[in-house]
């Protein structure tokens, strides 16, 4: 009898570990989503390292911001991803559509070392930005021959017949708004007089571009020589060999902002908090600077000065940037699109 009990005792403990087991062995999975370009190399820098330190698994959803919002959205009441890295834009929407999680320096310590800029750049979010980028001017030296230096040079005769802007619906869009407002000493408020401003433009503007590959193919056979434009899109131009300068215009340069956030009622939140803390870490900000040239919002990270070309990095350069009131953009958005292609682009 006491034989019979102890085997039975031993195939159920078999049993049990049987069922157990393989629940134990498996590691968790983090769902990010992101841009999918460079991840040859952030693999490196950003999944393998975590993994290895949180004994987890990274899973990457990849693709635009649109199409990784709507699916945020799509499944809002069963979110499927923890993690989303998205444009401060897009981010600023998600989190009026109460889809982004508060994040609060007690779940992630790295945010008290961000610029204060950083830590909360959307209205009523908490989501921190994770890099940094800003948008200035870039022309041809051997074509615009008097230096350009403020937003306003884009009126000046010498430009006209030789400009592109880019169309209102890209990143650059309402940056150009934005600083339009800003010579005419106003805010986006008085969308009139920013309208009416940049109608002067129509005529001496050679193409409405969409893509920075557009507008370098455009510099390239000379089509033309002055665009506002990204500081990351720089290299590119000077990649293609051409005789090009980078402006920070005197008024300032609007800030390009991606953001990293938790999505509210993540299958994982705990670990998600983790990984927004090591992507703000020192350590992490710098490897992403120097090999994917993701500017660092941490301010404890020291660039060489040989590595500073196109980053947006500098006591200078961060205080010149300008930051957009997203929130107001989104409330006016469709009106000034369908408003842009009616007198503007026309």
């Amino acid at each position: 009898m006491k034989r019979w009990i102890v085997r039975s005792c031993a195939a159920m403990l078999v049993g049990l570990l049987m069922i157990v087991a393989p629940a134990l062995a498996a590691k968790q999975e983090l769902v990010i989503s992101t841009w999918g370009y460079g991840y040859d190399i952030f693999k490196g820098i950003w999944q393998e390292p975590f993994e290895q330190r949180y004994d987890c698994k990274i899973a990457w959803e990849f693709g635009n911001n649109s199409e990784r919002a709507n699916k945020l959205r799509m499944f809002k009441n069963n979110p499927r991803v923890d993690v989303v890295q998205i444009t401060d834009y897009f981010a600023q929407m998600l989190t009026n559509e109460g889809i982004l999680e508060d994040i609060t320096e007690a779940e992630v310590p790295n945010l008290a070392y961000l610029y204060d800029f950083a830590k909360r750049p959307l209205k009523n979010g908490t989501s921190p930005a994770y890099t940094i980028g800003r948008c200035g001017i870039v022309y041809r030296t051997d074509v615009i021959k008097q230096p350009i230096t403020s937003w306003k040079d884009l009126w000046r005769a010498d430009v006209q017949g030789k400009l592109a802007l880019p169309d209102v619906t890209t990143t650059q869009g309402p940056m150009v708004m934005e600083m339009t407002a800003r010579i005419l000493g106003c805010d986006l408020k008085n969308i009139d007089a920013v309208f009416n401003k940049l109608a002067e433009l129509k005529k001496g503007t050679v193409k409405f571009y969409m893509k920075s590959s557009e507008l370098i193919n455009m510099f390239t056979r000379g089509e033309v020589a002055v665009a506002p434009t990204q500081a990351m899109f720089f290299r590119d131009f000077v990649k293609a060999g051409l005789p090009v300068a980078w402006v920070d215009p005197v008024e300032g340069t609007p800030a390009v902002i991606n953001v990293i956030a938790v999505v509210k009622g993540a299958p994982h939140e705990d670990l998600a908090m983790k990984y927004v803390n090591y992507m703000l870490s020192k350590e992490v900000q710098y490897e992403s600077a120097m090999k994917i040239k993701d500017s660092p919002v941490n301010k404890l990270v020291q660039i060489p000065e040989d590595a500073r070309a196109g980053l947006t990095y500098g006591e200078d350069v961060i205080k010149n940037l300008v930051l957009l009131d997203w929130d107001y953009v989104l409330q006016h958005w469709d009106a000034w699109v369908e408003r842009w292609n009616r007198e503007i682009a026309k």
